[in-house]
C-alpha cells in the first residue's frame, strides 16, 4: 500500500487555513480542477458526503470521517464515482508557525492500486493534488501582495495543447515529444539505472527508441486525468504494449509538464521503473 506525504509553509495564518480545510463543501475554492462540490450532511460533520464535479467531467466521492478541532486535522476517504485506486484514506492537518502568520500544512494518503506497484499514482497524488493544491490554498488565503491568481487563458491553453498531443500520440500522428525543441530536459524520476535528467534527442535516442524497439505491440500512454496550474500541466496515463516475446506490459505515468510560449520546456515522468526494466533486461531490442 503506497504512502504519499507532502508538507508545505503557507503565508497564511493559521486561523484561516483551518477554516478553509475543516470546511468540507469548500474544495471548489482552492481545489483548482473541481468545478462544484456536492455536500450531503453538514460541512464539519463525520460521516458527510461531498461528491466533486472534476473539469474533466469525472466525479470523486468522499465522505468525511474524522474532524478534530483540537488537532486541527481532517480526515476523509475516497469511497465512489471515477476513482482510479481503492481504499484511499487522506489525512490535513494544521498547524502554526510560532510567533509568525505562517501555516504548516501536512497532507497524507495512502490507496491501494489497482495495477502495478502505484509508483505513478503516488506521484500523481503527491504532485498533481496535494501541490497544486496546497498552492491555490496558499494563493487563495495568502497575504503576500505578489501573489496572482493564475491567467486562465493561458492555463486552458496548455492543458488543449497537451491534450491534442496525447490524442495524437493514440492516433499515432505525432507525440509531446513533437511540442519539444532539443534544448527540452526530460527528467525520468527513480533510482534505477536509466533514471535522469536528458536532452531530448539524448532521451530518444538512448532511452525511449530502444525500449521501443523491445515491442511488438509498442505501449502507447493513454490519458486518464488532465490537471493544470498555471503553466503546469500534468497527466495521468496508462499505457500496455505486447514486448517481442509475447509477454504483455502494462505501465501507469505520470507526467509533469512545464510550458512557454514555445512549447514544452520540460517535463519530469513517474512510472513503475521495475516492470521498464525487465523489459530492457529481458528482452532483446529489434534489429534496426
Amino acid at each position: 500500500m503506497p504512502h504519499v506525504r507532502y508538507a508545505a509553509v503557507l503565508e497564511a495564518p493559521a486561523d484561516k487555513v483551518w477554516d478553509m480545510v475543516r470546511d468540507f463543501g469548500s474544495l471548489p475554492r482552492w481545489f483548482p480542477f473541481v468545478v462544484s462540490s456536492d455536500l450531503s450532511g453538514g460541512p464539519y460533520e463525520v460521516g458527510a458526503v461531498r461528491t466533486n464535479h472534476i473539469q474533466d467531467g469525472t466525479t470523486i466521492v468522499e465522505r468525511l470521517t474524522e474532524i478534530s478541532e483540537h488537532e486541527r486535522r481532517v480526515v476523509y476517504d475516497v469511497i465512489g464515482g471515477d476513482a482510479t485506486m481503492s481504499n484511499y484514506t487522506a489525512c490535513l492537518s494544521v498547524a502554526e508557525v510560532s510567533d509568525t502568520d505562517r501555516t504548516f500544512v501536512q497532507w497524507t494518503a495512502t490507496f491501494d492500486p489497482l495495477n502495478g506497484d502505484g509508483s505513478a499514482e503516488a506521484e500523481w497524488v503527491r504532485t498533481g493534488i496535494f501541490h497544486t493544491c496546497l498552492a491555490e490554498l496558499g494563493r487563495v488565503l495568502g497575504t503576500n501582495p505578489e501573489t496572482t491568481p493564475p491567467d486562465a487563458d493561458t492555463s486552458c491553453a496548455h492543458a488543449d495543447t497537451v491534450r491534442d498531443a496525447f490524442q495524437a500520440w493514440g492516433a499515432g500522428t505525432g507525440s509531446p515529444y513533437d511540442l519539444m525543441d532539443v534544448d527540452t530536459e526530460i527528467v525520468l524520476a527513480g533510482s534505477s539505472a536509466h533514471c535522469g535528467t536528458y536532452r531530448k534527442d539524448t532521451f530518444l535516442r538512448e532511452v525511449a527508441e530502444p525500449f521501443t524497439a523491445r515491442f511488438a505491440t509498442p505501449p502507447v500512454p493513454r490519458l486518464r486525468r488532465l490537471w493544470t496550474a498555471d503553466d503546469t500541466v500534468a497527466v495521468w496515463a496508462d499505457a500496455a504494449g505486447t514486448t517481442l516475446d509475447h509477454q504483455p506490459y502494462a505501465n501507469s505515468y505520470v507526467f509533469v509538464f512545464e510550458l512557454s510560449a514555445r512549447g514544452i520546456t520540460r517535463v519530469t515522468e513517474f512510472l513503475d521503473m521495475a516492470a521498464f526494466e525487465e523489459v530492457w533486461d529481458c528482452v532483446a531490442p529489434a534489429p534496426s
